[in-house]
């Protein structure tokens, strides 16, 4: 069964527009969790750091001693465990974090922290100061890519198609 440009257009409207509903609801969602978190401190319990070798196979001109193009790098990843305290009962919570997003050196075990808990779920604790819309704003980056899609793709497909066409009649 062939494809036809209707049935693309409609696959990749029908894409983008999935994505933005599900970024919008992940960000209303977020928003409302972190906009009613209350500021409280919170003390490092755990600092596990993790170093790993990152090797990118790229375009670069950088050669390791085999002859082969790569670049290494290491990236630091952090696992912190909070502890708070909310009408008397000791909570816990994690962040998990790589060295691009925070500076890890800057924290240590024992010493206290300004952080955030949900007093519906004391459990559920941050130690950002603002809501992070980093995954939002990518998804929905890709989605606006998937319906830029849907317009362009029948104009594409017709010039494929002609093309494909007049390269047959030579």
């Amino acid at each position: 069964m062939k494809m036809t440009q209707a049935q693309l257009r409609r696959i990749l409207f029908a894409a983008g527009a999935l994505l933005a509903v599900y970024a919008a609801a992940r960000w209303w969602h977020g928003e409302r969790v972190f906009s009613r978190m209350q500021p409280t401190t919170c003390t490092l319990v755990v600092k596990s750091v993790e170093s790993k070798l990152l090797v990118h196979q790229g375009r670069r001109r950088r050669f390791d001693l085999t002859g082969e193009r790569a670049r290494l790098r290491y990236r630091d990843e952090g696992r912190l465990v909070f502890s708070h305290t909310v009408d008397g009962r000791k909570y816990t919570f994690r962040e998990d974090f790589n060295a691009d997003r925070m500076p890890l050196a800057d924290y240590a075990e024992g010493k206290v922290y300004p952080c955030r808990y949900d007093p519906q779920d004391p459990a559920h604790g941050t130690i950002t100061t603002a809501f992070d819309r980093e995954e939002v704003d990518t998804v929905l980056v890709v989605a606006g890519f998937l319906v830029f899609l849907g317009v362009i793709a029948p104009q594409l497909w017709h010039q494929a198609a002609t093309g494909y066409a007049q390269m047959r009649n030579r």
